[in-house]
């Protein structure tokens, strides 16, 4: 994230101070959303596979420890908001995925694909 206010290296520490109040503002608006982009996630896994309350406890719980991960490399904050200097699980995920032969970087554009031709009124392919 880059800040540019005139004068600000008149202030030292100041630019800190002003990227660390933007990731705290960044994981709090995140944080509104959690509880909705969660459900949706178990929800389907109930929907799509069966996984009941127990299998999706073991489940959330898994992705929970992965996403805090992440979210430190990202925000170079902990759970509770309070910095943290080291994180890197960030690329190790995809990189995992990969191995198994998924890409989620191209899922995530063939579902854009998809998504823009249904509101053009077309059927996708994934091209």
């Amino acid at each position: 994230m880059k800040v540019n206010v005139k004068g600000i290296d008149r202030f030292p520490g100041l630019r800190q101070e002003i990227l660390k109040e933007a990731r705290r503002e960044v994981f709090e608006q995140k944080r509104c959303l959690d509880d909705d982009f969660d459900a949706a996630v178990l929800w389907a896994l109930h929907q799509a596979f069966g996984f009941g309350a127990d299998r999706l406890r073991r489940f959330y719980d898994a992705f929970i420890d992965i996403y805090d991960e992440l979210r430190t490399y990202y925000l170079g904050t902990d759970a509770d908001g309070e910095e943290v200097v080291d994180g890197t699980v960030a690329f190790a995920c995809k990189e995992n995925l990969l191995r198994i032969g998924v890409d989620v970087a191209e899922w995530n554009l063939k579902t854009e694909r998809r998504k823009k031709a249904r509101e053009h009124g077309h059927h996708a392919n994934g091209k």
